[in-house]
């Protein structure tokens, strides 16, 4: 398989994007249980998980910079004998128009016959934009016939396959994919405590320049008032550490990131 289209993820690589991560911990339960039901299923089990519409498939949605990719990949960890891969569904529709549909069947046949041997997730971001509305949609019927092999591919239930996908706009999708995902959830904006928690988890190489409880305490509030995500703080993060050229770690600190929101507010 051409790796432009489907490449392995490198598990360190994940493992730094999941560090500090806060939030969703109920969903993430949840996320990793259903991939050990699919993982750990008994052909005889098949049909109790057919009449349920139990599959491996998870949808996360909701606005950019929320974390819906970390959360994909921390889940992902979660079974250290799987191989993660990546779909790079966009540029498949690109460089192969008029065999869109011809190359997902081949993706998913090179999956499940991996998947025979060791567990495998698959991860796809961003799926609007490749699998849009069939009732809206202007695309080249190679694109319908892509959504209709896709479709069949969400409907079986393959032991060892999990299909997680992400997209910021669930309002694109085909109602008739969204139906075939056993997961959905919206991923928003954190609360204050995953906000501080986030500032202060060990995890997180800054912490030790945010101990002022009350300080991290306003910077979250400002943080969940302005509804900014996870992106928008590190964003922010990295100003400050530019400043003075980089030379200054702890220009990333409690007071100096809540002067920076309250600057950008009174612009």
């Amino acid at each position: 398989m051409d790796e432009k289209y489907l490449f392995m993820l490198d598990k360190e690589e994940m493992k730094t994007r999941v560090k500090a991560l806060t939030g969703f911990e109920k969903e993430r339960d949840e996320i990793k249980t259903l991939s050990k039901i699919i993982f750990d299923m008994d052909i005889e089990n098949i049909e109790y998980m057919k009449f349920l519409n139990i599959n491996g498939n998870v949808l996360l949605f909701g606005k950019p910079g929320t974390g819906k990719t970390s959360i994909c990949y921390d889940c992902m960890l979660e079974n250290t004998s799987a191989s993660y891969y990546q779909l790079n569904m966009a540029a498949l529709v690109s460089e192969k128009l008029g065999k869109t549909a011809q190359k997902i069947n081949e993706v998913f046949e090179e999956l499940l016959n991996e998947s025979k041997k060791y567990p495998v997730y698959l991860l796809i971001e961003e799926i609007e934009a490749f699998l849009p509305n069939r009732r809206e949609s202007k695309d080249l019927e190679d694109m319908k016939r892509a959504l209709t092999i896709f479709m069949h591919y969400l409907d079986k239930i393959n032991p060892n396959l999990m299909v997680m996908c992400t997209t910021n706009h669930l309002e694109s999708l085909d109602p008739a994919i969204v139906r075939r995902f056993t997961y959905k959830i919206e991923i928003t904006n954190n609360s204050i405590e995953d906000m501080e928690h986030f500032l202060t988890n060990e995890e997180n190489p800054f912490h030790i320049f945010f101990n002022d409880e009350l300080v991290n305490h306003k910077i979250a509030e400002k943080i969940i008032e302005k509804k900014m995500t996870f992106s928008d703080v590190k964003n922010m993060m990295k100003r400050l550490l530019l400043r003075d050229k980089g030379k200054k770690i702890e220009n990333v600190n409690a007071n100096s990131l809540y002067d920076m929101i309250m600057e950008e507010e009174n612009k």
